[in-house]
């Protein structure tokens, strides 16, 4: 195993970027540490925009619901998953830093739902303010069609690098794509059934593969955190294999 500062962040290509610019949204949020109840109003009337924290295992948004809200991840990692009548849920997109999660849900009932599955932070943006900024500032567009654009490209990268190919060499992009949004030295939140959902395997088969993992040395795990990777050589596997 490398030392950590040599093998924590490498992302795997087309991936986001280690860093992203704050989304104009953000510059809304006044910072508290819980979501207002719903009767809450800003001076203008209207709901008020909050950054707020983001608890692994927390439902943000459910499929078929009317959208209450947009959530801009400035950090962590939330699942948008689809629920399907044979295998239950399997995962259609992650959002990231720089991402926004529940963006299908503008145009009519949510698409998917939304999970929180590693912590961090995000801008939740009322419905009723986010319109009121698309008519007030109509040059705000052309970053929502950026958005949505992005949102088909996650769904696009999980179905061509995580749900085809052998299996070590799925979780091997698995880990490098996740881990690829993180601060140096920050430490992944694993669980099995996120990463069996990612993968299209069921979480026996990805609890073989980390214990492989784990003694060729691949990767260092804590509990349920990954602290380490070694990702010049998880690169090398993800490209063998592919």
């Amino acid at each position: 195993m490398k030392s950590k500062q040599d093998t924590v962040l490498c992302p795997w290509p087309g991936g986001p970027a280690a860093a992203a610019p704050q989304h104009p949204l953000c510059q809304m949020c006044a910072v508290v540490d819980r979501v207002p109840p719903e009767s809450a109003l800003a001076a203008d009337g209207l709901p008020p925009a909050v950054r707020m924290p983001l608890r692994a295992g927390v439902r943000l948004f459910e499929q078929g619901t009317v959208a209450q809200a947009v959530y801009v991840v400035q950090s962590g990692i939330v699942k948008e998953t689809l629920r399907d009548d044979d295998s239950g849920e399997c995962i259609a997109r992650l959002v990231m830093r720089g991402g926004v999660a529940g963006i299908g849900g503008l145009s009519g009932p949510h698409p998917h739902s939304g999970h929180v599955i590693h912590p961090g932070y995000a801008c939740r943006i009322p419905m009723a303010r986010f319109e009121k900024v698309l008519a007030e500032h109509p040059d705000a567009l052309p970053r929502l069609y950026a958005d949505g654009r992005q949102a088909i490209a996650d769904a696009d990268r999980i179905i061509g690098q995580m749900c085809h190919g052998p299996a070590r060499a799925r979780l091997a992009r698995a880990l490098l794509y996740l881990r690829s949004t993180l601060a140096p030295g920050e430490a992944l939140r694993l669980k099995r059934a996120d990463l069996a959902q990612l993968m299209a395997l069921n979480p026996t088969s990805v609890a073989r593969l980390l214990a492989e993992f784990r003694r060729d040395g691949l990767l260092e795990q804590q509990g349920r955190y990954c602290v380490a990777v070694d990702a010049a050589r998880l690169r090398e596997l993800a490209h063998a294999e592919a």
